[in-house]
């Protein structure tokens, strides 16, 4: 018996419209995350979204009346759990973390390589296949991250710490490929709600002494505004990129998730101008920066949009 492949009903405008609304929840996401990290530890930014996210798919869970299969646990698929878990917790937590040392517009460009490392190891660990258009994808993204690297650590107004926020990201990045390959192979044996339940259960339970209580009830209003937004646009954008998927191709969805940190610089100059009050960081890109961001998109886009595997969307 053969399995039907999953083909997406085509809508061109609806699938434009739903990438365009997980872009901009990703990159209005990461500029919230850099005004409250400044006000609450990182890693308890990194608990709450994760435990939001636990919150909403048990009630989701229980809504659909999908109850976890329990007696397909073992030893082997238990330890996976853990590796996922903890690759997702070191994944939020190593992110939120760089928004100490660098701007939310540079945050978004190096969790860029999460997705390439993601393709790369599934082609190691699953034998998929990489064509000669995506190595030359890869040979154009490189070069991009280095010029950028080497651009923004001249600049001014970042100090010795910066070359740590951008390891910060690295290692985010990192976190996020062991939590999607080890989530690829648990899907072998369970369904994507299930996976994600034992988790998300990994790695709250991971970050749960980061958590800061304490330091929530000094919050203000707008923080706690701030922070709900934080975690509803986690939501949101999750959606909007699994919506995407139904109407579009798995390759246009990738990538035209490649151009999120496009439109992440450009909210980011637009909030800067419209609230300057809010004090949020922003760097003028210089045309060799621009060069290296253009680089890094468009290998970022050649290299996803010519594979067969989604890269999950990271952080």
């Amino acid at each position: 018996m053969t399995m039907t492949l999953h083909k997406p009903e085509v809508n061109l405008k609806l699938g434009l419209l739903y990438c365009l609304g997980s872009s901009v929840f990703w990159g209005t996401q990461t500029i919230a995350m850099s005004l409250i990290v400044k006000r609450i530890s990182p890693s308890a930014v990194a608990f709450y979204k994760l435990l939001t996210a636990l919150i909403f798919l048990f009630f989701y869970i229980a809504w659909t009346k999908k109850i976890p299969r329990i007696l397909k646990f073992d030893l082997v698929y238990a330890g996976l759990f853990v590796i996922a878990g903890a690759g997702l917790a070191i994944s939020y937590g190593s992110f939120a973390w760089a928004f100490r040392y660098v701007s939310p517009g540079n945050a978004q460009i190096y969790i860029q390589s999460a997705r390439i490392l993601f393709i790369l190891a599934s082609i190691y660990v699953f034998k998929e296949p990489f064509s000669k258009r995506q190595w030359f994808g890869l040979l154009v993204l490189v070069p991009g991250f280095y010029l950028f690297f080497q651009n923004q650590i001249e600049v001014p107004e970042y100090n010795s710490n910066y070359g740590v926020g951008v390891g910060l990201v690295l290692i985010s990045a990192v976190g996020w490929v062991l939590f999607g390959l080890t989530h690829k192979q648990l899907l072998t044996r369970f369904k994507t709600s299930e996976c994600l339940l034992g988790i998300y259960v990994v790695a709250v339970l991971a970050l749960c002494p980061f958590s800061g209580i304490d330091t929530l009830m000094n919050l203000a209003l707008f923080d706690w505004l701030v922070l709900l937004y934080i975690f509803a646009s986690n939501l949101l954008a999750f959606v909007c990129f699994s919506k995407a998927l139904t109407v579009w191709e798995a390759s246009k969805v990738s990538g035209f998730s490649c151009t999120t940190p496009i439109s992440t610089n450009i909210l980011i100059a637009a909030a800067a101008f419209a609230v300057p009050w809010l004090g949020i960081q922003y760097e003028a890109l210089d045309h060799k920066a621009i060069f290296a961001l253009l680089l890094i998109v468009y290998g970022a886009f050649i290299v996803c949009s010519g594979s067969k595997t989604v890269p999950l969307e990271s952080s």
